[in-house]
């Protein structure tokens, strides 16, 4: 309700499945919203690629759970290299990584209305999101472990 009265426009990708899909498509069909969530089941990232480069903004939710907390998924260093501000779980391994929210707008995990808000505040804010989060991609290129490999082969012909 918060995000369909703040933007009447809206149109939700879900994209994925899991242990919660048949709980999340029930909660779908039930509410008036129904027709501004398009379900779309596991793709394979190739395919992933221009729903998300069509999309204004990402969203990467986690679980809490110990496993979130202690490593950083894959997926949101690929949603980095999209350089479109991205709603992340503030699990504990994004808190650590995204100091100040430098890559990524966090949100209390499993809080719909956390992520709501939030989603409502980089609708206001956009334009700022938008370029605050366009050099994404070159700033994670640094951690890269080709980047950083680089330096341990000049060492090889010492």
């Amino acid at each position: 309700d918060l995000l369909n009265k703040r933007i009447s426009d809206i149109k939700l990708f879900l994209i994925g499945d899991g242990v919660l899909e048949e709980s999340i498509h029930n909660k779908i069909k039930m509410s008036p919203y129904e027709s501004k969530v398009i379900r779309i089941k596991r793709l394979p990232f190739e395919r992933l690629k221009p729903l998300m480069n069509a999309a204004h903004v990402l969203v990467s939710p986690e679980k809490k759970n110990l496993l979130s907390d202690l490593i950083l998924h894959i997926k949101y260093y690929n949603y980095l290299t999209f350089n479109k501000p991205i709603l992340c779980s503030g699990t504990q391994s994004v808190i650590d990584f995204n100091k100040d929210d430098c890559y990524s707008v966090t949100f209390e995990p499993n809080s719909i209305k956390d992520l709501a808000d939030k989603m409502v505040s980089v609708y206001d804010n956009y334009e700022e999101m938008r370029e605050k989060y366009s050099s994404n991609a070159n700033k994670i290129k640094d951690l890269s472990y080709e980047n950083n490999t680089k330096v341990i082969d000049c060492l090889n012909d010492v």
